[in-house]
């Protein structure tokens, strides 16, 4: 009798909001443009095997992954997302030549193949999918988005979107677009007859040739910006098509939902409120006075404008509207969905109406040894026998399906089984099949299967809430 009072447990669940869940990385690797590219998705530590809306992050121009964007991603994660970061061609841990030119179109192109294969993993629902984008990549994600990428939801941070008639209130006006633009000739004529590619710094205090010059600390602090993992490094033959190149017109063509958090003090603040007013998707537009490197890395700048993404993202990211089904399905999906909220609410009467006469009991995947036979009040026992010994349990119950042949059904759901004793924590998580026959009249469980997926946490906590519960 102990191993089907263990093998109860696993039908235990309880629920641990996002925000405090710590998160845990995978680094992965794809293909854009014949090149290897190399991300990290960022998942809530215990995912445990749920689709889970995803979220392309990205930063700022000349920048690496490590950077504004692993910021966004961490927070994203902890609240529930997978995030996904990666190195455009030519920079960080991607492949690609020329290294550190800053090309619109080559990155539009690996952002689209980064969004692709955001959709084909197994931790994401492809069908809610949207992107965060941190200062200039904003403009990317834009055009890449109106060029068919499938996101349902945009968020630009602290956008970077440029145009020809702006563009020279960054770059020392009209003279100092046309020095850049002639440099940038220069040196692509240099790289196509010889192959020299010809680097400038991308940050510098004082240096009028870096393509960024000024008092930006984020750059220069190796706790901030200035990382191992970025290079610091401009490649000059880019200055042709960054200076040309309009995300203004990307950014106002946008048909998707969008969210806009933007500051006084943050860099082409007009152009922004500009294409707020010119978008017709639903919109939204957050305001505050954070100097714009703030919205990189100021923790709780990041975190204000991760809850506004969140908030975003949580109204358009939803899930699509499933089939109207019979009223047989109805039925038959309530009844098996009534088994695990009938535990939390320790209505055992309730439960039990959900069985047949006998039964069969089938934790084999969890526990070992053999499927067993029980009648509904041995079952009910058992639940007895332990449930009141952990402090909390909660069934969470997903994507229920349900199969009709006549009098007989089958079914299956997503469940993440959450068990707690103090702030100790068990989570068997897996699928459950349930086998109906239709007995006078109305559904009733003949069979119910769990199919282990993972385990987190300490499996003894079942005995420990055992001995709690015969003490009770």
């Amino acid at each position: 009798m102990k191993i089907i009072l263990l093998s109860i447990l696993a039908a235990l669940v309880i629920a641990v909001p996002a925000s405090a869940q710590d998160i845990v990385t995978r680094k992965l690797a794809f293909t854009s443009g014949g090149d290897r590219m190399v991300g990290v998705l960022h998942l809530p530590a215990d995912h445990a095997g749920r689709k889970l809306p995803g979220i392309l992050v990205t930063g700022s121009w000349t920048t690496v992954k490590e950077q504004m964007a692993q910021n966004y991603a961490q927070e994203l994660a902890r609240r529930g997302y997978a995030a996904f970061t990666f190195d455009f061609r030519g920079f960080g841990e991607s492949g690609g030549a020329p290294r550190g030119l800053e090309s619109p179109a080559r990155k539009v192109a690996d952002f689209k193949a980064a969004a692709s294969f955001l959709q084909t993993l197994p931790e994401v629902d492809a069908l809610r999918t949207g992107v965060l984008a941190v200062c200039a990549s904003a403009g990317y994600a834009a055009q890449a988005i109106n060029e068919g990428v499938p996101f349902k939801a945009y968020v630009a941070v602290a956008g970077w979107f440029h145009d020809k008639a702006s563009v020279g209130s960054i770059y020392g006006g009209d003279a100092g677009v046309a020095r850049r633009l002639r440099a940038g000739e220069a040196a692509r004529r240099a790289f196509e007859s010889s192959g020299e590619v010809r680097y400038v710094k991308a940050f510098d205090y004082v240096d009028e040739s870096a393509a960024m010059v000024g008092p930006f600390d984020y750059y220069a602090s190796a706790d901030r910006g200035g990382i191992p993992q970025w290079d610091n490094r401009f490649a000059v033959m880019g200055w042709s098509e960054w200076l040309n190149y309009d995300s203004v017109a990307a950014a106002k063509a946008l048909k998707v939902p969008s969210l806009f958090v933007h500051s006084d003090n943050a860099a082409l603040a007009g152009n922004v409120k500009a294409i707020y007013q010119a978008v017709e998707a639903p919109k939204d537009l957050v305001w505050s006075s954070e100097d714009h490197f703030a919205f990189y890395d100021e923790p709780q700048v990041v975190k204000r404008s991760t809850d506004e993404a969140v908030r975003h993202f949580a109204k358009y990211l939803t899930r699509e509207l499933g089939p109207l089904g019979s009223a047989e399905e109805a039925r038959v999906i309530s009844l098996v969905s009534s088994i695990p909220l009938a535990v939390d609410l320790a209505d055992y009467d309730l439960a039990m109406r959900a069985f047949a006469s006998r039964i069969t009991i089938d934790y084999t995947s969890l526990w070992g040894g053999e499927p067993q036979q029980m009648t509904p009040q041995e079952l009910m026992t058992a639940w007895r026998g332990i449930v009141p010994g952990f402090d909390a349990t909660r069934h969470e119950i997903a994507d229920v399906t349900v199969e009709i042949d006549g009098d007989k059904a089958k079914a299956s759901a997503f469940v993440d089984g959450r068990h707690y004793l103090g702030d100790r924590v068990w989570r068997p998580v897996g699928t459950y099949d349930w086998q109906l026959e239709k007995i006078d009249g109305a559904w009733k469980v003949t069979k119910m299967t769990f199919n282990l997926t993972q385990e987190i946490g300490e499996r003894s906590l079942a005995s420990e809430a055992m001995e709690r519960a015969k003490r009770k």
